[in-house]
Formats: structure tokens, C-alpha cells, sequence
């Protein structure tokens, strides 16, 4: 009697065993099924953006000895969960810096290789930079000849600012400052906002590119108080992205752009021509009808709709004038006459192409006080 409780008792404990496996993995599925869901649905960068989940090789395909051969020459890759191990803001690009937490690294030519990324649709793909001049072996060139979409290169000068072109001597100077956006992402030297300024103002100012990759609206104020101490400029243009101003993370807060425009106010003295703000807004906002499910959820767009409007607002309220890139590319699509207009003003989700970056330029120009 005792035998056979026994083994009814194993046999009991094998099924509730099985049972708990077979839970687990019926549960694994789902969860796999709803992240795959969610990725299709809203983007696997998204995901990553709020949760911080992200697989390197689920973001670009590249060969584990090409990745280490890219450490040991202390190249950056962005955009795939630094496969290299770069070290945050102390880089061949940028540096710390105990005031402004990060500055550029002074007399330094970059290239960046825009790579091709797995994800079918994948606007903001992984970047490589490397040192100019940089030897490489065959495997590694040959690696980039197939796989980057767009090459170019950033010098920067002795006072650590991305190089504007062409390249202008005078005593009046033009004084741009922000973020990414400014510094020029994706484009060479010669095609930046800046460099597309200088073009319009011709000899009679020098444009100064302070730009930094990263900056928000309270580095970027501190940049033009440190640069106006030091010397003096005409005009001060600042170009924010509306997530110079995320409050919580990934929403755009008009107060805090407030408080920002009033500190950009205090230094209105400095600047006897004036000072003009534009907003930059990302491709997800400009083309959100097209990305859909790709592209950015509802309260973020709602939030960009908000600074927008209240933008335009806080800045006139200052005496500034302002230029709301969105306009351009609404302009650009109604010309063109096609939906998909906007995606050939951006080189990623976030900057401006060549063609952007020149139009945006003539319209800042065409802002500035008489």
C-alpha cells in the first residue's frame, strides 16, 4: 500500500513539474509575442529609448573581430549599445569638462560612416567614427564599402568648435549655439547650418559654430555666457530641439523653455544685433503620418504640438525673433507634392540633410533684425 502512494506521489510530482515547465515556457511566448508585438507596433527603438532593453547584434550586423579591431583604435559606434565600450563624453569626439560636463576635443578630424542597420525601418541607425586618417585593415574597409549609407567628416579647431566654411576672418561675429542639430550630425563641415549662414552673410561676419552633440537649453545658455565673456559678437542664434527641453524624460515642457529664454534674455546686452531662436523638430513629428507605428506615441507628438504653439510665445515675449523649422518642412512637402518630402530634409530621425540644413539657414538669415 505504502509502494503504491509512493509512486503516485512521483507521478503526481512529475505532472505538477511538467506543468510548471510548460507554464513557464507558454509564458516566455507570450512575452516574446508582446515584445515583438510592441516593436512592430511602436518601434524597437522606442522600446529602448524607455526601457533601455537593446541587443547590439539585433541593431547591426558586424563581425566580433571587426568590433574589436574599432576598441582598440577607440572608434565610437552610437546607436547599437557601444559595442566598442566607449567611455560617456570622453571619446576621440568629446572630453569632460567640470563646467559644462562635456566639450569637444580641440584640433580633431573625425569621419562617421552611417552604417546599415537590421531594422527594415530604422531612422536613427547605428554611426561609426573613427580618427581621420586612421589605417584599417582590408576586412574593415571592406565591411564599410558594403555596409555604410553615408559617409563625412567633422574638424574641429583650436577653440574646439566644428569648422564653418568657408573660412571667414572678421571683427563682427555671428554666435550659434545648441545642440546636435547646430553642431551638424551627419553632414561635413561645409554643410552645416553654420557653414550655409556664412555663406548668406558673406565677409562682413564670422559665424562660429559652438554647437555640441547632447547639449540642452541650460548648456547651451552657459556655452553663449562663456563665449560672450570672453569676446565680443554681434548676433547670438540659438537652434534647440524641442528635447532640449524634456521634462519628464521624452516630453517636451514649454516652462522649461521658459526658463531657459529668460536666461538667454539676460545676456540680450551682449548681443547689440539681436538674438534669434528656431526649433528643430525630429522626423518622427514632421513625417508622424507616414511612420505611424514606427514613429512616436501620442503624447509626445501632443507634447511637440504644445511647444509649438507656447514656443513662438515665450520668444516673442523676450523680443526674439523665431523660426519653427516644422513650417519649412510642411513648405517643402506642399511643394514637392509628395508625402515622404520631409524625409529627404533629415540624414537621420533627429538632423538635418544637406538640403535641410540650407534651407533652415535662409530662413534663420532672413529673421534677423535689420
Amino acid at each position: 500500500m505504502g509502494t503504491h502512494e509512493s509512486e503516485g506521489g512521483k507521478a503526481e510530482s512529475r505532472l505538477l513539474g511538467l506543468a510548471f515547465v510548460g507554464g513557464l515556457l507558454t509564458a516566455g511566448v507570450i512575452a516574446l509575442a508582446f515584445f515583438v508585438f510592441l516593436g512592430i507596433e511602436i518601434g524597437f527603438q522606442t522600446i529602448w529609448e524607455k526601457t533601455g532593453i537593446s541587443l547590439t547584434n539585433a541593431v547591426l550586423d558586424m563581425p566580433g573581430d571587426l568590433v574589436d579591431e574599432l576598441a582598440a583604435m577607440n572608434a565610437v559606434i552610437g546607436n547599437a549599445g557601444n559595442p566598442t565600450r566607449a567611455k560617456e563624453h570622453d571619446t576621440i569626439v568629446s572630453r569632460p569638462d567640470a563646467e559644462l560636463g562635456w566639450v569637444l576635443r580641440p584640433d580633431v578630424s573625425v569621419d562617421g560612416y552611417q552604417l546599415r542597420a537590421r531594422d527594415s525601418v530604422n531612422v536613427d541607425p547605428p554611426v561609426l567614427y573613427v580618427k581621420s586618417g586612421s589605417p584599417m585593415s582590408d576586412a574593415l574597409r571592406k565591411y564599410l564599402a558594403e555596409n555604410a549609407r553615408v559617409t563625412y567628416t567633422y574638424t574641429f579647431d583650436a577653440d574646439a568648435h566644428r569648422r564653418t566654411l568657408p573660412a571667414v576672418k572678421a571683427d563682427k561675429k555671428i554666435l550659434m549655439v545648441g545642440d546636435s542639430g547646430i553642431f551638424g550630425v551627419g553632414v561635413n563641415d561645409d554643410e552645416t547650418i553654420a557653414s550655409n549662414l556664412q555663406r548668406l552673410v558673406g565677409n562682413s561676419y564670422q559665424v562660429v559654430n559652438a554647437g555640441v552633440g547632447g547639449y540642452d537649453g541650460d548648456q547651451a545658455f552657459a556655452v553663449a555666457r562663456m563665449l560672450s565673456d570672453r569676446e565680443k559678437f554681434e548676433v547670438l542664434v540659438y537652434v534647440a530641439h524641442h528635447n532640449d527641453f524634456y521634462q519628464p524624460s521624452h516630453i517636451s515642457n514649454p516652462e522649461k523653455a521658459r526658463g531657459v529664454i529668460e536666461k538667454f534674455a539676460s545676456l540680450e546686452d551682449r548681443f547689440p544685433g539681436g538674438i534669434v531662436v528656431a526649433l528643430l523638430t525630429y522626423l518622427e513629428y514632421t513625417s508622424a503620418d507616414v511612420l505611424r507605428a514606427h514613429g512616436w506615441e501620442r503624447d509626445r507628438i501632443e507634447a511637440a504640438d504644445r511647444m509649438r504653439v507656447e514656443f513662438p510665445k515665450i520668444t516673442a515675449a523676450a523680443g526674439f525673433p523665431f523660426v519653427d523649422w516644422t513650417d519649412i518642412a510642411e513648405e517643402v512637402r506642399e511643394q514637392d507634392r509628395t508625402i515622404f518630402a520631409p524625409w529627404a530634409l533629415y540624414v537621420d530621425h533627429a538632423h538635418l540633410s544637406p538640403r535641410g540644413n540650407r534651407l533652415f539657414a535662409e530662413r534663420i538669415y532672413a529673421a534677423f533684425p535689420d
